[in-house]
């Protein structure tokens, strides 16, 4: 290098900092490039001095300018003195044979260099060597060797007087906390013994008897300690690099395999170089090699292997390779996976190869299809920036792919259209089926989690204790939220948060105990639970339970976070909703590119990503309980990569409540008008038990056929008389469609049957619904998002999601009632006078006689239990697990409808039976043993019922007569208290309130109106129906 002869002098700081400046200006990060002992840049270094050359340029150079500089400075203040900086000369000319001449920063480096050189061999050299392993103690005696060498050199070339200032002036360097000497000399110590030892593995490989013994322990020497990426040194690197490269490897020694996953992890750009040069050399047929080798160069955004990976586009979906043993078939679609997917990390760099990705867009392979998506959007997006404009082929190619069912697919490319400037063209296009509204309908995060801070803000003002779970795909983001809130937020301090973690011992020592040592043993692997702590006699799940939550009655926060699982994590919060100790439920989606790309940060390795990135939530969200009975606040949040916050947004969001009045626009409210009472009674749970026997019965045929919907565009029509009627918000009129009955079936979105028996879906997001041709029915029930609809002479089975509808073929007997138990299970009422269980996880039928002949009721509570009445006002319940019926007899009507009711108990409706026509409700409660009675609050039939989470009843009724019954409205908020029962008109349909359904802060009816036309309305609270109509009204 260039620079002023310091020969005689000590340097100024200035004249170090700007030739360190100029060397490390000009230094490549991407090259493996060091300087010689003249000071002069060279490539591939062989000797241990130069490997130490470019350890410490690379160093200084990812540290940064101002560290390097300040590292500099302060190495300089230690070569201060005249006599220190003298020997610093004498060693640096020493390696030039005596050459004086050359720069500050030269004279410094060769220093550092020498420093490093020493300490490293010194840390061999005093290494441990065990006394059975005689390579071991051989390679420290050569290590001993080599360090006497240098110590005896430095005597020959310095002083007394200079030796001792030196060694002074390495110590302190050793020594300072911001000096990288120290480091990268245990770096260099143990690269070189690795390397060292694998070189000499290497050499006794060419001996055949020992090949295969040998090459198991190279690979077992350079792979990550018990498997855990984070652990792989980085004194891994190059021996990975050079084992990557070398010839005399075998590829199918497992060796090139280990290495390249290395570099995976690693990352390095230094590699690039070798790594385009491999893919090159490694044929497609080794295809776990070259997903590695192709997955590092996309995080490397390796510009130079774009058209290689161009032309694995190119190649068939299977290679056949001939071998001495035969032709190997070779399936390359992971590989093309892989090479789509860095196509995209390339970005600008990629658009030679975009007419090759839009071929792609045909392929039958969903998951190719969700990458090609997203390196549509970064190719495109990446083409924009540099020149203005988009290629044809990247928009065409985005528009098939738009087309396709599949949800992946779907989300990755209206992100990529969004992405590459055309959110308004995919809000114009037609894109509407029902998956396709559910998607474009999930709430950002970003808003999503303002409401939410709101909602925990006033959850905490309002109870002693909140409990929210946190949910998710794996790579979804939830961990992240979960650590940002859980050190605090407004007024709630770390002390009073409780934040348990399904991935820690911690967290799964309390859901063990949850959960019981009988269903650990049946579904979990015992190495999970070892030390639980107590015998299955002494096991009690509900006491542990109510001990825990005393234990931390201190805390006002309770946060669940994990993946929810079918046999463990969904159970745990199961469990806390049976027990009425779940309030929040937070489910946080991405979409296939996001989940990638955070697994990659925390995964590293491909295979662990892909591993990874199977692991999905079991049941889906819609499947389980608490989503569809709507009994706790939901928010079901898009977290990918446009719509995340990160830990200091999050932070800021919830430090502060910002909305008075929040609880009524997330529940029910209070409906502050005049409510009216009815006398209530309380009377004995009169309950007798039996045994019951269980039949097993053959799984019918399911033929399947598909089915168009037809649909509508719906116009809703606001509330704009708020005197006549405070509490609705909007009326829906249906064309023509008689809707009946509606149901839970996603966030905004109803379903229901018309009276013909046609199902539908009904979706606020654009006030679009969707309709199943007509079929006679008379009850049906969603299990998920399938339609399971009683007939008089079938059980149908119909999907909006895949447009297919199926009818069970050869039934025992004709339902005439059915409910369902998510997240599996169909339960029956049918005309044999049995209650048949449909299992669709385990594809079985069990059965039983109901004992009542035909069944006019049918609930399942939150516990499994099945609840049955009929015309004789009989209730039954079953137990499943214990074989138990309880029986309870009484005097009452008939009952029309059974619903969980809150704590355990259970609400009924239908006739009061005796002098008295009107319509009651019954709320029976096993704990305390009794029953309470409350009378309707008009003569007519309830058409429908439907419990709040509170224990409020919402009641849906015919139309109104206020003449004969003096009570006006045919809807009716009725609240079942410990002293006596209220009960508030909310208004209705003004020809009859046919079905009622409460969803969050509104209540959703079905029903017809003063000229019988059918329509759906949205009613709520006041202070709700008027924030939201100030919403809507300034809206174009």
């Amino acid at each position: 290098m260039t620079g002023t002869s310091t020969a005689g002098r000590v340097p100024s700081l200035d004249e170090l900092r700007d030739e360190a400046a100029g060397v490390l200006g000009t230094f490549n990060t991407r090259q493996v490039v060091y300087l010689d002992i003249r000071g002069r840049p060279a490539e591939g270094p062989k000797t241990l001095r130069d490997r130490i050359s470019h350890a410490l340029l690379y160093d200084l150079k990812s540290a940064g300018e101002k560290e390097a500089a300040e590292f500099l400075a302060g190495t300089l203040q230690v070569f201060l003195s005249p006599v220190t900086w003298s020997a610093a000369e004498k060693l640096a000319a020493a390696a030039l044979g005596g050459q004086t001449r050359l720069s500050a920063y030269s004279v410094l480096h060769e220093a550092l260099v020498r420093i490093i050189e020493r300490e490293a061999v010194r840390l061999n050299a005093e290494a441990p060597a065990p006394d059975w392993n005689a390579d071991a103690r051989a390679a420290k005696a050569g290590y001993a060797g080599k360090l006497g060498a240098l110590e005896a050199s430095e005597s020959a070339i310095l002083t007394g007087e200079e030796r001792r200032a030196f060694g002074d002036a390495v110590q302190r360097i050793i020594k300072s906390e911001a000096s990288p000497v120290g480091r990268l000399a245990h770096l260099i110590a143990e690269e070189e013994k690795a390397w060292a030892s694998i070189e000499r593995l290497l050499d006794e490989s060419s001996c055949p008897p020992r090949k295969e013994e040998i090459y198991g322990v190279i690979t077992e020497k350079i792979q990550p300690p018990m498997g855990i990426v984070t652990h792989l040194s980085p004194a891994l690197f190059f021996p990975s690099l050079r084992l990557l490269a070398d010839p005399r490897v075998d590829i199918s020694s497992g060796i090139p395999y280990m290495a390249s996953v290395n570099l995976s992890i690693y990352r390095d750009p230094r590699s690039a170089d070798i790594l385009v040069e491999a893919l090159d050399r490694f044929p497609l047929t080794c295809t776990k090699i070259r997903e590695n080798i192709i997955y590092t160069l996309g995080n490397l955004r390796e510009g130079r292997a774009a058209a290689a990976l161009a032309r694995v586009l190119e190649a068939p979906d299977e290679a056949v390779e001939s071998t001495a043993s035969g032709r190997t078939a070779c399936l390359l679609l992971e590989q093309k996976e892989e090479a789509i997917w860095a196509l995209g990390k390339i970005g600008l760099g990629a658009v030679p190869a975009v007419p090759g990705l839009a071929r792609y867009a045909e392929h039958p392979s969903p998951r190719l299809k969700a990458y090609l998506a997203w390196t549509l959007g970064e190719v495109g997006y990446a083409q924009k920036e540099a020149a203005g404009g988009v290629s044809a082929d990247v928009v065409i190619a985005l528009l098939k792919l738009l087309k396709e069912k599949h949800r992946q697919i779907f989300e990755e490319a209206v992100s990529a259209l969004k992405k590459i400037g055309l959110p308004e063209f995919v809000h114009s296009l037609y894109l509407y089926n029902v998956g396709a509204v559910s998607t474009l309908g999930l709430k950002p995060a970003q808003r999503g989690l303002n409401e939410l801070s709101e909602t925990l803000h006033y959850l905490l003002r309002t109870k002693k204790r909140t409990v929210m779970a946190v949910n998710g795909d794996s790579g979804t983001g939830k961990t992240y939220f979960c650590q940002a809130i859980a050190q605090g937020f407004g007024d709630v301090r770390p002390h009073e948060i409780l934040y348990l973690m399904r991935d820690t011992k911690r967290g799964q020592k309390i859901f063990n105990r949850l959960l019981g040592l009988p269903w650990l043993r049946k579904h979990i692997d015992p190495a999970y639970y070892q030390d639980y702590p107590v015998s299955e006699e002494e096991d009690n799940p509900e006491a542990f339970f109510r001990g825990f939550l005393a234990e931390n009655a201190d805390k006002r926060l309770i946060i669940l976070d994990g993946c929810r699982d079918r046999h463990y994590f969904q159970k745990v919060i199961d469990f806390f909703y049976a027990q009425g100790d779940l309030d929040v439920e937070v489910n946080f989606r991405a979409n296939l590119a996001t989940r990638r790309l955070n697994l990659e940060e925390r995964e590293k390795a491909v295979e662990s990503v892909k591993l990874h990135l199977a692991f999905l939530e079991e049941p889906a969200l819609e499947d389980t309980s608490f989503y569809q009975e709507g009994l706790v606040i939901l928010y079901d949040l898009d977290n990918s990569s446009a719509s995340r916050l990160d830990r200091d947004e999050t932070r800021e969001v919830f430090d502060v409540q910002r909305i008075d009045g929040w609880g009524e626009l997330i529940r029910i409210g209070g409906f502050a008008d005049a409510k009216k009472t009815v006398d209530c009674r309380t009377s004995p749970l009169k309950l007798r038990e039996e045994l019951f026997e269980v039949t097993g019965e053959d799984w019918p045929e399911w033929p399947a056929r598909p089915f168009t919907p037809d649909e509508k565009l719906l116009k809703p029509v606001l509330n704009e008389d708020l005197r006549a009627e405070p509490h609705l918000l909007k009326s829906i009129p249906l064309q023509g469609i008689d809707a009946r009955q509606v149901r839970f079936y996603a966030q905004d979105q109803v379903a229901g049957l018309t009276a013909a028996g046609g199902a539908f879906v009904l979706t606020f997001l654009d006030n679009r619904i969707f309709l199943a041709a007509p079929g006679s029915a008379g009850d049906f029930a969603l299990l998920g998002r399938t339609f399971y609809i009683a007939g008089p002479d079938r059980l149908t089975a119909l999907s909006f999601e895949r447009n297919e509808v199926a009818l069970a073929a050869d039934l025992a007997a004709v339902p005439l009632r059915v409910a369902a138990f998510p997240p599996d299970c169909l339960i029956t009422g049918d005309a044999d006078g049995r209650i048949r269980v449909w299992d669709f996880l385990e594809g079985r039928v069990w059965s039983f006689p109901s004992g009542c002949g035909a069944v006019s009721a049918l609930a399942a509570d939150q516990t499994g239990k099945i609840v049955a009445s009929s015309g004789s006002g009989s209730l039954r319940r079953w137990d499943l697990k214990t074989r138990k019926l309880e029986i309870i007899d009484t005097e009452e009507g008939a009952v029309r409808f059974i619903r969980p009711y809150p704590r355990g108990r259970i609400l009924a409706a239908g006739e009061a039976g005796g002098a008295d026509d009107r319509d009651a409700l019954r709320i029976f409660d096993f704990e305390a043993g009794e029953v309470r009675t409350t009378p309707m609050p008009t003569g007519r039939r309830a058409t429908g019922v439907n419990v709040y989470f509170d224990g409020r009843v919402v009641v849906s009724f015919g139309e109104s007569d206020r003449a004969a019954t003096g009570v006006v409205g045919t809807l009716f908020v009725i609240s079942p208290g410990p002293e006596g029962c209220s009960y508030l008109s909310v208004g209705g349909h003004a020809r009859g309130t046919d079905d009622c359904l409460a969803l969050g802060p509104k209540i959703v009816t079905c029903g017809r109106e003063h000229d019988g036309a059918a329509a759906v309305r949205v009613w709520g609270s006041e202070f709700y129906v008027r924030t939201e109509l100030g919403k809507l009204f300034i809206k174009p």
